[in-house]
This record gives C-alpha cells, structure tokens and sequence, in this order.
C-alpha cells in the first residue's frame, strides 16, 4: 500500500514522482500532481478491477468540471465504473459555480501550455452559461463503443465500430505526419506570419507574447488590417483564444475582426504593402481670399473690415466669419473616429433581439454617425443570446458611456446588462 500525503502539501508532487520512479512507471513530461497520480491509479487500480467496479470520489485536480465534495475535503463527487480494466462510465454531479470553474479552467490552462493535451481546455461560454444559473444538476456518459465490445466478446473496439475506415489516416502516401496545409500561412497554431513567426498561440507564454504585441494596436499592422491579420486570427481560433477572458486584447481584436466577411479579408494586403509609402499627385494650391488664410486674426484689421460705419453690415460680416471659424472647428472635431462594438445581454430568453437590435439602430445622438448595418445574435446557453452591436461614433463629441446610458435608457426595462466588446480607430 502507497500512502499519499494531503494534495495540498507542497511535498506531494516530490513524493509521487519519487514513487512513480522507485516502481518504475514512465510518465512522460509534464509530470503533474495530477498526472502522476493518474498513472498510479491506472496501474495499481484501474487495471486490475476484472468484476464491475465503482472508483468513487475523485480528487478535485483530477475532476475539472465536477462539484467539490459535501463531506470530503479536497475531493468531488464523481463515480467511474471499471469493468475488465476498462472505463465504461464516468459520472459526477455538476460544478455549477462560474467563479470556481474559471479558477479550475484557468489551472487546465497552465497545464495545457505546459504540454498537458489531455488538460481541459478553457470554456468562457460555458463559465457565461453558468453566470445565468445551473440547478442542481448530475451527469453521465456511457461507452457505448466499449458495452458493445464487452457484450460480443471482441478484443478490439474498432470491430463494433460501425464506420471505421471514415477515421482519419495520419500516415496517408506523400504526407509526413503531423505536417498540414500551409497554405493559409499557419500550421496549427504556429505562426508562420513576417510578424511573431514561430510563435505558437496555443501555449500560454505565446499567447501572451500575443496579448503584449496588441498593446496599443486595432490590428496586426498598426491601424490598418492586413492579411497576417486574417493568418494569425485562424491560428487563434483553432487554439481556442475566442472565447478565453484571460487575454482582453487578443479578445477585443478578435471581436472587430469578426464584423468583416472572409471575402473583405482576402483583398487586404500584406504587412510590407502597408509600410510602403504612397505615393500621391500634389495639387495646386489654389488661392484663398485674405481672411480664410489667417486662422488666428478671424476678422482682419479693424479699419480695414469696419471702417464704414455702418454697424449692420459690420454685425453681419462678423457673425459670418465666426460661424466659419466654429465649422472650420467642427471639421476638426469629425476628424476622429472609432467603431465600438457592444454586447447586449436580456433579461429573458424570450426577449425579441431582432425587435431589441432595430429599436438600438433607430437610437439618434450628436456624435453618433451610424449604427453598423449587420448585427449578431450570439447563443450563450439554454436558449438564451445575446445581441453584438456595432457603431461609429466621433471621439470628440460622444463617448461609450453616453451610448450606453442611450440604450439604457429607452430599453432598461428588457436589458440585463450592456458590455463593451471592443473599440477600434476608424
């Protein structure tokens, strides 16, 4: 019998490598508390349950997804039954807590970068669904594969698997394994783009190299979009970083990203192709009259504009020349732009967002130059969306907050809560 001290001491990853190595069992890097544990339980435990047999009460490093025990300390209430050394069903009641299962997600995610594959990978969707509310719930999955093998006596699974030859070939003639398209610029999710190359995004550490290279940019380029843009967000969404909350600049570029079609993305052009300078045919200047020239002295020389006296016609050019002055500083104002992209969340599943999104684009205000023709309504959970709305407004004359007090305050009463997605300069 192997006696494991409390998962929380410090000392138990030392004594359960230590273990693995005097019984000499391989477990390969990363060498987790959780994996060592795990090639401990399969080797003395697992394999050797011929009758069925239940393995109850899981440690919590080793159940993610599962609710911490009632009774017992550091455990969950999860069930697995063995039958012949094999797994035929896994069972636990449900974390239904979104602050503990982010904690939980955050924890896989530090294991995944350090080359756990078999480590959760982060859900946010998920974490958002349980934001709404989760009864108390349990769950359970059955191999049906494995049953059906155990019930015909057959050795081998892929005998009463029902379409094996559709499984995937890793070996096929004329491709190494573990090689993918190019094509695109990416392999998986190591960039191959003339920025970040050979950074890989699915690693905790790349995706912060990512998350630092944002700092202060709308895309990849600077201002504009190119085309590593459309490279480095496929590498991201196939590592997952779409829905994670941990990096809020790769999140907000993915959002502003995603309100342009793949046709628009295709037409835009390359890093180098944005840092060449353009070229541009100069103009004659054409002549301006006096006043329009001197931006600081707006009404001339006294004795030149008022020497007549006559006080009307003196009134009138000096209220023309100041409304030219105040639209010379409203042209100025206009100058700056952004597109903010809001996400709109009801109070009931079975509020009309359709309704909600044209009631929002029907929304008038100084500063706000117009609402984005196409909206999304994004599923959460349970039948419950949200609605993702985008508009352009002019940085000097109205803010988010203003638009969002606007929304509040002609549709308080269907909303639950409005959030800022992502704001970018147009």
């Amino acid at each position: 019998k192997i006696k494991i001290p409390s998962l929380d001491d410090p000392s138990t990853h030392k004594f359960l490598s230590e273990t693995c190595d005097r019984l000499g069992l391989e477990c390969p890097e990363p060498r987790t508390t959780a994996r060592l544990l795990d090639k401990l339980v399969g080797e003395y435990l697992e394999d050797t349950y011929v009758n069925p047999t239940f393995l109850m009460d899981h440690p919590v490093i080793m159940s993610p997804l599962a609710k911490w025990h009632r009774s017992l300390e550091g455990m969950t209430e999860r069930f697995e039954l063995f039958v012949a050394g094999k797994e035929l069903c896994n069972a636990y009641t449900e974390l239904n807590d979104p602050v503990v299962q982010r904690e939980r997600f955050m924890q896989q995610m530090t294991d995944k970068a350090a080359g756990d594959d078999e480590a959760q990978a982060h859900d946010e969707t998920f974490c958002e669904a349980l934001e709404y509310g989760l009864a108390p719930t349990g769950g359970w999955g059955l191999g049906i594969d494995r049953l059906t093998m155990f019930l015909t006596n057959m050795q081998n699974i892929k005998e009463v698997l029902l379409f094996p030859a559709m499984k995937p070939q890793n070996n096929q003639p004329g491709k190494e394994s573990g090689n993918e398209d190019q094509s695109n610029g990416c392999a998986g999710t190591v960039l191959t783009s003339s920025v970040l190359a050979g950074i890989d995004v699915a690693a905790r550490d790349g995706a912060q190299k990512l998350e630092e290279f944002l700092t202060g940019k709308s895309f990849i380029g600077g201002q504009m979009p190119c085309q590593d843009d459309k490279v480095i967000l496929d590498a991201c969404r196939r590592a997952g970083l779409e829905e994670f909350d941990g990096f809020k600049n790769i999140k907000g570029w993915i959002h502003t990203l995603s309100f342009f079609s793949d046709k628009v993305m295709s037409d835009w052009p390359s890093v180098e192709d944005e840092k060449k300078p353009k070229t541009t045919k100069e103009t004659p200047k054409k002549e301006t009259k006096k006043e329009e020239e001197d931006d600081d002295d707006l009404f001339g020389d006294d004795d030149d504009l008022f020497a007549e006296d006559d006080g009307e016609a003196a009134a009138a050019l000096k209220a023309k020349l100041t409304a030219e002055a105040k639209a010379r500083g409203e042209k100025k104002l206009e100058k700056g732009r952004s597109m903010i992209v809001f996400e709109v969340k009801p109070f009931e599943a079975d509020t009309d967002l359709e309704q909600l999104a044209k009631g929002i684009k029907s929304i008038e205000a100084d500063g706000l130059q117009n609402w984005g023709q196409e909206y999304k309504l994004v599923p959460v959970a349970f039948g419950i969306k949200k609605l993702v709305i985008s508009c352009v407004v002019f940085d000097m004359k109205i803010g988010m907050d203003d638009i969002m007090d606007l929304i509040n305050d002609k549709f308080g009463d269907d909303i639950q809560s409005i959030d800022v997605q992502a704001m970018s300069k147009v």
